[in-house]
């Protein structure tokens, strides 16, 4: 008979429960920063109180299926003059199994109904928000707004590519397709993805009511109400956005340096953008990542873009840029594919 080997039955069992701790690890993290701050005004705190009912929901069910396979694994070992019982199956048990899942995941969709008529459904009015087309493709985010006529699919429309600028306190909605293959607009700052899909237009709304800066002293990102900012001194522009190397697992520390030979930057300070000596600058205006949440090709992982979170003065600032300099990036993709066969886009509400 072969010989067992208590420390190895115990090293087995002390995995398993590192395993069933895991859920409440992560849980851990995520309160202590791990999930990124929250800066949809409008609805993020309720998508967090979704998030974490379900992650609850998960980690209990999580920790009784793990604990009762370690159980059947202590009971049902093999041991001397006992046998091993077959079963074919019990319809008591494939019911359980079967009907839990279904009730709360029909519980789910009442108790959410109301928010996602709410996201999905009461679109903000157009004299309270500001309107973005987004048009995914592999592997870029391209985004255009109206120009000073108002109207989409005109000579004096607004593109960029992978860099989305919204005002901070004010509703932004985004009407989403794509060109090729299906994306997802994932903004985790602001709690809101949606699929685009080729021939579909989707909506999706948001309202960020707070600035994400970075502060030059701590070297690390914060977030400013409008309030607030009124009284520091913002760069937004004359800066270098590093990365470097930690040590040899891959952890990278950031950091902003001025650009060589800049003596002076564009500083927001008391509500006016003024050129000011660059030693000046105590933060720097900092972008917010946009993620494709879908695995869409090989080149995925560079599917990323940007939103920066204007004050009024420095989206106007950013606007009237835009307008002189004719920013028409990618121009091509609107015209010849949006608007030449979907210009019914260009009039939706």
């Amino acid at each position: 008979m072969q010989k067992r080997h208590p420390w190895l039955v115990g090293l087995g069992l002390l995995s398993m429960v590192g395993w069933l701790l895991l859920p409440a690890k992560a849980f851990a993290g995520l309160s202590f920063g791990k999930l990124v701050p929250n800066l949809n005004f409008a609805f993020g705190n309720t998508i967090d109180s979704l998030y974490s009912i379900i992650f609850w929901i998960v980690t209990i069910l999580f920790i009784g299926t793990e604990g009762a396979i370690v159980l059947f694994i202590i009971l049902y070992r093999k041991r001397d003059g006992h046998k091993a019982h077959y079963s074919h199956g019990n319809k008591f048990a494939e019911l359980t199994w079967t009907l839990i899942p279904m009730a709360i995941l029909v519980w789910l969709a009442i108790f959410q109904q109301s928010t996602w008529a709410f996201i999905r459904a009461d679109m903000p009015p157009a004299s309270e928000s500001n309107l973005v087309q987004v048009f995914a493709e592999q592997f870029a985010w391209n985004f255009r707004y109206a120009g000073p006529d108002g109207k989409f699919g005109t000579p004096d429309d607004i593109m960029t590519i992978n860099q989305l600028h919204v005002q901070v306190g004010k509703k932004t909605v985004a009407h989403i397709s794509a060109k090729d293959v299906i994306h997802s607009f994932f903004i985790p700052y602001a709690r809101i993805k949606q699929d685009a899909v080729p021939g579909m237009l989707n909506r999706i709304w948001f309202e960020i009511d707070k600035i994400p800066c970075w502060d030059l002293k701590a070297q690390q990102m914060v977030f400013f109400s409008p309030d607030e900012i009124k009284e520091k001194k913002v760069a937004l522009d004359g800066f270098a956005f590093k990365a470097d190397n930690v040590d040899i697992t891959g952890v990278k520390k950031y950091h902003y340096d001025p650009l060589p030979d800049t003596k002076t930057a564009p500083i927001l300070y008391e509500g006016k953008i003024e050129d000011r000596p660059i030693e000046e600058a105590e933060y720097v205006q900092h972008p917010i990542e946009i993620a494709c949440a879908q695995l869409c090709g090989l080149g995925h992982y560079r599917m990323v873009g940007y939103v920066v979170v204007d004050t009024p003065e420095t989206y106007d600032r950013w606007m009237q840029q835009a307008i002189q300099n004719k920013l028409r990036s990618g121009e091509s993709k609107w015209t010849d594919i949006w608007d030449k066969y979907y210009p019914q886009y260009n009039t939706a509400e």
